[in-house]
């Protein structure tokens, strides 16, 4: 294949991989969450082989050592040693199907990361990749907005979050796709300001009218301002309004920290409103089971996706009680505790440290040139409200996504390899990359999303006759396991409340969860 075979085939890996929040399906056991995160990886896994191929031909394309991937590649490495030698390495590694959140989705984030920093070279690619986003952001928020306002009717499990199925998830990919229309539109030529203009409403009447999502809420409003005051502070001739802007961002700051710190402090007045929010009580519960996990392993922390054991080792009574909390949690909802609990405070400073190093190239070459404030403001704005928002809900792998399109746009920008012109490869690359890949995509994406349709099959069934049958086929691979007990007993739950079963039927669901606790075992 030429080069230009090859790129359009890479660009179409990677706008599918953008689609990913327009993914689902009602076959699969948790129809949004697991069949986004495995399009997502099959995706990434497809347009890695081409990718492969373009640089084995072209080096220019090749990844180079900078401070971005230095600090992104840190914090994989911590993460997988933490998996390694965490409580559940397998869980660690696999996630479950409710999330999907693992190891292994981390790791295709990360080679999805190396594709955009080494692939997309210039302001012209980049611009596409942001006419994309702003696209499918676009698609996202208008669903929602239609179902707000009963403009049309669309399918239930739209009715709350759009086609990310809760309000949360939703807030979470809009709140860093907005940031991202805002950087667009501030850099693009008039033939695009229009339709960045046009996109950038249409996802913020998302965000405001979304149902739910009240730290993304917050999280936007507190980004806009640090977004505006940026710009003042640093992008004006007017001396006046410049140090007021400057006044106004120290206050913020100050004022971020007071709270940050008074929010801890058991009875201070600030503690005692936060608590009075729906919801929060129980959070400030999770937070000191997380706190107490973390205590237990404070270097590499009990490993990736494994906070549903610390909770289960130390759950707190008193959650049985709060009206407004939950009683079961498999994470933080804290994007500290939630680090600090999963890969210890060293894969938390690493965590921290990729954002660090992402706004240290956008604000040097700032600095450097004193004429663009654009990005740095955008994108630095982007990261606070993305911070204030991941303090009481997590990310997806939909807005996860765009955290690391953002780090490969800094880490783009920090290439030196100008060079054109093919070079000699090896030859057996691309066949071995073949060969490779068609392994892990049957391993990591066609065989586990197959069994999630066999659990999906054996939880719908009438009559359940064969339920156990497909249960068998289903968690036949290591996921499932450890969501599946807690999912079968709530429709039991529920069916029993609404639809008065027979013995016969209990009999037989209690048969479903006997079965899967033994196969949890």
């Amino acid at each position: 294949m030429n080069r230009s075979t090859l790129k359009g085939l890479v660009w179409l890996g990677i706008i599918l991989s953008l689609a990913t929040p327009l993914i689902y399906s009602l076959k699969a056991v948790y129809p949004l969450s697991s069949a986004r995160a495995f399009f997502f990886m099959g995706a990434v896994q497809l347009t890695l082989f081409f990718w492969i191929m373009l640089a084995t031909k072209y080096k220019e394309y090749r990844p180079e050592l900078n401070i971005v991937n230095g600090s992104v590649a840190l914090f994989m490495l911590i993460s997988v040693l933490s998996g390694i030698f965490g409580i559940d390495p397998l869980c660690s590694f696999w996630s479950t199907y409710g999330r999907v959140f693992g190891l292994l989705t981390q790791i295709h984030v990360f080679v999805f990361f190396l594709i955009l920093s080494s692939f997309l070279r210039s302001k012209e690619d980049w611009t596409k990749l942001i006419v994309w986003i702003a696209s499918v952001a676009s698609v996202v928020s208008l669903i929602s907005i239609f179902n707000v306002f009963n403009i049309f009717e669309s399918p239930a499990f739209f009715k709350n979050g759009s086609t990310l199925g809760n309000t949360s998830f939703m807030g979470s990919y809009l709140l860093v796709a907005i940031f991202i229309i805002l950087f667009g539109l501030g850099k693009s030529e008039k033939k695009l300001s229009l339709y960045f203009a046009i996109t950038s409403v249409i996802v913020t009447l998302g965000i405001v009218t979304n149902p739910g999502g009240r730290a993304m809420k917050g999280g936007f409003i507190i980004g806009l301002a640090l977004f505006i005051l940026s710009r003042l502070a640093f992008d004006t001739d007017k001396k006046i309004i410049k140090s007021l802007a400057r006044i106004a961002l120290a206050f913020g700051l100050i004022l971020a920290i007071f709270l940050g710190i008074t929010a801890f402090i058991e009875g201070h007045p600030v503690r005692e409103e936060i608590k009075s929010f729906h919801g929060m009580t129980a959070r400030f519960v999770v937070w000191d089971i997380a706190w107490q996990g973390f205590k237990e392993r404070p270097l590499l922390g009990v490993g990736p996706e494994n906070f549903r054991l610390v909770f289960e080792k130390r759950f707190d009574p008193r959650l049985k009680v709060m009206d407004d909390g939950d009683l079961w949690f498999d994470r933080a909802h804290n994007v500290v505790f939630d680090n600090l609990v999963s890969v210890g405070i060293i894969g938390t400073v690493s965590y921290f440290l990729m954002f660090l190093t992402t706004l240290s190239v956008f604000w040097r070459e700032y600095f450097k040139d004193k004429d663009d404030i654009r990005a740095s403001a955008a994108f630095t704005s982007l990261f606070a409200a993305h911070f204030v928002q991941n303090l009481t809900v997590f990310d997806t792998i939909s807005s996860y996504m765009l955290i690391f399109v953002v780090f490969a746009f800094a880490s783009s920008s920090l290439k030196k390899n100008d060079s054109v012109g093919e070079v000699k490869g090896s030859k057996a690359l691309p066949i071995i990359s073949f060969l490779i890949i068609l392994i892990t995509l049957n391993l990591f994406v066609v065989t586990p999303f197959k069994k999630s349709l066999f659990i999906r099959d054996a939880m719908t069934t009438r009559p359940e006759d064969k339920t156990i049958e497909s249960f068998e086929k289903g968690l036949s691979g290591p996921m499932g396991k450890d969501d599946l007990i807690s999912l079968v007993i709530d429709d039991f739950i529920i069916k029993n409340k609404e639809d008065d079963p027979t013995e016969e039927e209990k009999e037989r669901v209690l048969e479903k969860i006997h079965f899967l606790i033994n196969k949890a075992e």
